[in-house]
């Protein structure tokens, strides 16, 4: 089976900051609970998102993460209230939000979407690649690992792609078992 980005309704107005919650979907130590499905694994916004950490573009999330969920997708993920409506109720209601058609007007040809009830869906924006954890100095009371993970922005990764370097990695990939 292949998942593609056709199977997630990709949205780009999820609003992202500090305290926000993430998910980084992957495998934690190769870990797959029900075949192929991934792990979502929770997260919150640690840092500014749209400013460069050390001068890099990721930002840090606060999230009990583990090896093997390097390169993994984050999303922010939001619940919203929708209707389904046809072409034409669709460019109806855009007339209406843009003030080029009264709301009367619009009602009296809308309809079955009128009488619609609304349902619930979840949106998903994709906001990186998860790269790795932050560690410091190890001490006698386990100081060490920071609960703190990098996000590079998905910005940084397209502008990657675009400019086609191609670099050779030292380490060739392996089998997970």
């Amino acid at each position: 089976m292949c998942l593609s980005n056709r199977a997630l309704p990709l949205v780009s107005d999820i609003s992202l900051g500090v305290g926000a919650d993430l998910f980084i979907v992957g495998f934690p130590y190769g870990y797959i609970p029900i075949q192929p499905f991934p792990v979502y694994k929770r997260g919150t916004i640690a840092s500014e998102p749209l400013l460069s950490h050390e001068d890099l573009p990721y930002f840090l999330i606060d999230a009990n993460t583990a090896p093997g969920m390097s390169g993994s997708p984050v999303f922010a993920i939001e619940k919203r209230l929708k209707m389904l409506a046809t072409f034409e109720e669709a460019e109806t209601l855009e007339k209406v939000s843009s003030g080029k058609s009264g709301a009367l007007e619009a009602l009296a040809s809308l309809g079955a979407f009128a009488s619609q009830t609304p349902h619930w869906e979840t949106d998903y924006r994709l906001v990186g690649i998860y790269s790795s954890r932050i560690t410091g100095p190890t001490g006698k009371s386990g100081q060490g690992d920071y609960g703190l993970g990098k996000v590079w922005r998905i910005e940084a990764l397209v502008e990657a792609f675009q400019v086609g370097n191609v670099v050779n990695h030292p380490f060739p990939p392996h089998q997970v078992s």
